[in-house]
């Protein structure tokens, strides 16, 4: 089929590995044996291209990075005992390279909805896709659209009324919307059925084959002494071998008679093992680096196998995303990636600032009005992030509404500043873009990194010239994804330009002429398969009435959707974002599934992909909302999100997500367009439990904070792995507090103060980009109980300009706190006579791979002496290191003996270098998996 020959990764998959075709295996034995020549590939890999994925830290036990992956998933098969994505999640843990047997789904939990029943109360309409909306709407003559079936419900009257759907796709071409006379109202799966709700339309092109242009014909170059693989993994994306030729030609000859194939690199016979490999970069990506010994060519010319269809008969304004056979195709771009949802950075990205700049902020360099409330403040327990600070338009323009934090003129913490985005780009033809010059390049975007991969920005480019040998991009919109500006981009691609329409799987809609082009690798071409196009962003709005203090007049009471699929919503990011609260995101207030002034409302074993916004979001008044059982896969942005509202700093109005309950999901593979996304993201939410997920393979942190307030959230007992393997300076979990909010949440009265945060027996690794340890309470953030967790590679990370961060009961194995460490103090919190605002870290344990690493590392003033002012209060725990050898950093070196004898660590012990086995087994007990 044309989706086997392509490169598409299946949730049953290794995460950032493909589904291969039997030819293409038989070149990844030829890439085992040859490239690797007699190079064992024993144990979990890693990417030496991707400087986020790295192996464990030097010293670790040899035995311990298969021994936390088999434990992990231990404690997935705990937590979710009938998960049907086990195989999925020990292929993310790269079991099977630890000899581990992949397991196989029984047919008990492959059943969908299994333990769905029909409704026994109330009135039921059913739906099935071959029904009829004239009909009576009984199991045996269902209504054929949802909408209908509502609609026929209201006229009913009643509460407790049901929408039963049977197996099949319901494509809405227009949003659902749910109302307060929808009492109790569930729309639930068939039992034993699979429905889904799309938000694609399903194109029936009639395709045309493109003959090739003949005013640009199809011409190779070859460069001796060039090398276009340098220092790339061969075992790894994006390189495939192709054979091993005796001559450049061969190689050549080989490159030419593979689809898609566009570069090549041949080693000559003086490289050992590597003599005579030819290979490819199934990126397409000409980054020539000179090296004797090497000959390198690329193809020049029109693309093959393109075809083109007009669609001026569907009605459709663009198309943004394109699915084939359900998979996503990609909007044609530089550098290609064989999938959008495969590729980690740095595949695909033009990562060469050479020759590169980026043009002056066009936005306001400050805001129009700057907002500071002094009073209340929160000088009684911090020493930063005090006042409640917002900057109103000017810089801050370019977001909807125009205000926020990072547009103040007083911004504070890590890299501060105000507000500012870069207006356009310059980049050589030759090299960053070697399709250009570009004819009409108006709509394409520039995806970028901001500087130090804390977020992606798109831009939308409204203006374009030729300088020279440079292709200028110009752009008026977008760079919001991200609430931190900066003058520059770091890494970059563009997409949605005709002359980058190269590679399979590729496509490029023109609007004007309403013409679809689309590039197959199969002589077959494109007919036979399906096409779908995602227009809907919004697939279902749950929405009560207006607001009241604390309350709602008419909220949403009782909403359930039940066992029921939801997939590609369309792409969102390039519309209005808003800074939400102190942190570092941007956000749409809006999701395939939006949720506003409910009380009750349900989502539970539903499963959302493809989605290429949000999927699911509770935005202000949102009272004990349950998401439970789902699975999120394959997701463009933020999977599940909660937003509340506030005036300015007081939300004691209520108007925001209390008592949220998340239980029980699945989240993987998200984020592939913008890179600062998470299984959760909150702001202005409080009292959210976060129970028994699990969360892997995601570009940044899996759970996000963006604030603190109110207080009271609870995570327990999540596996999180696989966080930031896109970006750094993170954990799997993530937190922020920069802003002051006044909540009623601790006491029933207006107070700064929140309610205290619990992180309780989860197991988080900190691998990857993740630097910041396992809880990365990052600037500002306060009041965390942290107890009884298994962390892998993250130690504790304390004060950051916060304080009661509270550690106890932890295991730390082989941490790292922006570099190793047990515990890293970035500024002691200030001195307080009743010692309220005190950090801990207290009866925890902590295994350092090597000798002479610090068990504690101080930032700023520090003495041994002065104890009233070592504000971290510490003591019981247990020390382990190689010969019993660790540091001790407070105002300077100071040995272990004499930091104990100091009288702030009581109790502390130091003990020799366990095994893995021994850590396993301290984690067993601590978590009973």
């Amino acid at each position: 089929s044309l989706q086997s020959c392509f490169w598409v990764h299946d949730a049953h998959h290794d995460a950032g590995t493909t589904t291969q075709s039997d030819s293409e295996s038989e070149m990844t034995v030829i890439l085992l044996e040859v490239a690797l020549a007699a190079v064992a590939l024993a144990g979990p890999q890693y990417d030496d291209a991707n400087p986020y994925n790295k192996p464990p830290p030097v010293g670790t036990d040899p035995d311990f990075d298969c021994a936390w992956r088999k434990a992990a998933f231990a404690y997935a098969k705990k937590i979710q005992p009938e998960s049907r994505q086990m195989a999925a999640i020990h292929d993310s843990l790269q079991l099977s390279a630890c000899g581990e047997s992949r397991p196989t789904t029984v047919e008990s939990t492959a059943t969908p909805n299994r333990n769905l029943s029909l409704p026994r109360g109330g009135n039921t309409i059913y739906v099935a896709p071959d029904g009829s909306d004239s009909a009576t709407g009984t199991e045996a003559a269902p209504l054929a659209s949802v909408h209908a079936a509502v609609n026929k419900l209201r006229g009913l009257g009643g509460s407790g009324n049901t929408v039963v759907l049977r197996a099949g796709v319901y494509r809405f071409t227009s949003t659902l919307e749910i109302g307060p006379m929808d009492v109790n109202l569930t729309i639930q799966a068939y039992p034993g059925e699979q429905p889904w709700i799309s938000g694609a339309v399903e194109l029936k092109p009639t395709w045309t084959a493109m003959p090739p242009n003949p005013s640009k014909p199809v011409t190779w170059q070859t460069y001796v002494g060039v090398n276009d693989v340098f220092a790339l993994n061969f075992s790894l994306p994006p390189i495939k071998v192709l054979g091993k030729p005796d001559s450049a030609d061969e190689c050549a000859a080989l490159c030419k008679e593979m689809t898609g194939c566009t570069v090549w690199t041949w080693h000559d016979q003086n490289h050992g093992s590597y003599a005579n490999i030819c290979v490819t970069r199934t990126d397409g990506l000409w980054n020539p680096t000179k090296e004797s010994g090497h000959t390198s060519g690329r193809r020049m010319g029109p693309v093959e196998n393109a075809w083109v269809a007009d669609l001026s008969a569907a009605g459709l304004t663009d198309i943004t995303g394109l699915r084939v056979d359900g998979v996503r195709a990609t909007r044609a771009r530089y550098p290609n990636v064989p999938s959008i949802e495969t590729n980690l950075f740095p595949l695909g990205w033009i990562t060469s600032q050479s020759g590169v700049s980026w043009g002056k902020p066009i936005l306001a360099p400050a805001p129009e009005v700057n907002i500071e409330v002094s009073e209340p403040n929160r000088g009684f327990m911090m020493n930063e992030f005090q006042n409640f600070e917002l900057g109103v338009r000017g810089c801050c323009n370019n977001f909807e509404p125009q205000e926020g934090y990072w547009c103040s003129d007083k911004t504070s913490g890590g890299g501060a500043f105000t507000y500012r985005i870069p207006s356009s780009i310059s980049a050589p033809i030759n090299s960053s873009l070697p399709n250009a010059p570009y004819k009409n390049p108006t709509g394409a975007i520039v995806q970028a990194f901001r500087p130090g991969h804390w977020a992606s920005w798109m831009f939308e480019v409204d203006d374009f010239a030729t300088d020279g040998n440079n292709q200028v991009l110009k752009w008026t919109k977008g760079g919001f994804q991200g609430a931190r500006g900066s003058n520059n981009g770091a890494e970059w691609y563009v997409e949605n330009i005709q002359e980058e329409l190269d590679y399979p799987m590729e496509f490029f809609y023109d609007k004007a002429e309403q013409k679809l082009y689309f590039v197959a690798n199969t002589s077959a071409g494109p007919n036979g398969h399906s096409f779908e196009a995602p227009q809907l962003q919004d697939l279902i709005k749950v929405i009560g009435g207006s607001p009241t203090r604390g309350t709602h007049r008419d909220p949403v009471i009782g909403f359930k959707l039940l066992g029921v699929g939801i997939r590609d919503a369309a792409m969102t990011y390039m519309e209005p974002h808003s800074m939400p609260s102190g942190g570092d995101w941007g956000l749409q207030r809006m999701a395939a599934i939006f949720f506003e002034s409910t009380v009750g409302s349900t989502v539970e074993n539903c499963i959302f992909t493809r989605n290429d916004g949000i999927a699911a979001m509770l935005s202000g008044y949102n009272r004990e909302g349950v998401l439970r059982g789902n699975e999120a896969v394959w997701n463009g942005e933020t999977v599940f999100a909660g937003w509340g509202y506030t005036d300015n700093m007081d939300g004691t109005s209520g108007e925001q997500p209390r008592g949220t309950l998340i239980e029980g999901n699945l989240c993987h593979e998200l984020g592939h367009f913008e890179k600062q996304s998470s299984c959760w993201f909150q702001a202005k939410t409080a009292l959210t439990t976060l129970r028994k997920n699990i969360m892997m393979n995601g570009p940044r942190a899996l759970i996000n904070f963006n604030d603190g307030f109110g207080g009271g959230n609870v995570i327990e007992e999540n596996l999180m792995f696989n966080a930031n393997r896109e970006t750094s300076d993170h954990g799997p979990f993530n937190s922020w507090d920069r802003q002051p909010y006044l909540t009623e949440i601790l006491n029933g009265t207006a107070s700064l103060v929140p309610v205290a945060n619990i992180i309780n027996r989860n197991f988080m690794v900190a691998n990857y980009g993740s630097n910041g340890g396992c809880v990365d309470n990052d600037d500002g953030s306060s009041f965390y109980n942290i107890t009884y967790n298994f962390f892998v590679f993250g130690g504790h990370k304390s004060d950051f300009n916060g304080h009661s961060k509270l550690s106890w009961g932890n295991i730390n194995v082989y941490p790292s706190v922006y570099g190793t460490k047990c515990v890293g103090i970035f500024g002691l919190p200030n001195p307080d006579p009743e010692n309220r605002w005190n950090e801990a870290y207290v009866n925890n344990t902590c295994i350092l791979p090597e000798a002479n690493q610090p068990y504690l590392d101080v930032t700023g003033p520090c003495s041994l002496k002065n104890r009233s002012a070592f504000t971290v209060t510490m003591g019981g725990n247990k020390v382990y290191a190689p010969n019993k050898s660790v540091t001790v950093s407070c105002g300077g070196a100071v040995a272990f003996a004499d930091f104990i004898a100091s009288g702030l660590d009581p109790g502390t012990s130091l003990y020799d270098a366990p095994t893995a086995a021994e850590i396993i087994a301290w984690g067993q007990a601590l978590l009973e998996w």
